[in-house]
């Protein structure tokens, strides 16, 4: 019979010479009814992430566009001036140099210093005739 283990009791008979009883019907539909729980279970915890990812995507989203409007609303509320000398900015310390931002300015027209007004280019008056710039023609 092999090896004799003083822990093991010894084998009374052969494993293959169990006579096993019959198997209760009942388990066939109990495991049936188990799965569709389970089924439905994992349903409503699809429903519920998929609710709460639509409310997170909802709430990135809301932030997004208060930062972006904030952004808007500080860009229009500022005062800008415009550095054309470029040495000014070499002499300028890192905590200037983080304030200064570029910007695009080609639909933005001149304002004359004194007035605070926008210059208007107007018709140049040659020997007595006006002359229209180009754009204008």
């Amino acid at each position: 019979m092999g090896k004799v283990r003083k822990w093991k009791e010894p084998a009374k008979e052969r494993g293959s010479a169990i006579v096993k009883g019959p198997r209760k019907g009942a388990a066939w539909e109990k495991k049936a009814e188990e799965r569709s729980a389970r089924r439905q279970m994992l349903l409503q915890q699809r429903a519920l992430n998929d609710e709460i990812a639509q409310e997170k995507r909802d709430e990135r989203l809301r932030i997004e566009e208060k930062r972006k409007r904030r952004e808007a609303n500080r860009a229009m509320s500022g005062k800008l001036q415009v550095i054309k000398d470029p040495k000014k900015i070499k002499k300028m310390s890192k905590k200037q140099l983080r304030m200064v931002t570029t910007a695009d300015t080609t639909g933005v027209a001149p304002v004359d210093k004194g007035t605070g007004r926008e210059v208007v280019a107007s018709a140049k008056r040659h020997r007595g005739k006006a002359k229209l710039p180009a754009a204008q023609r």
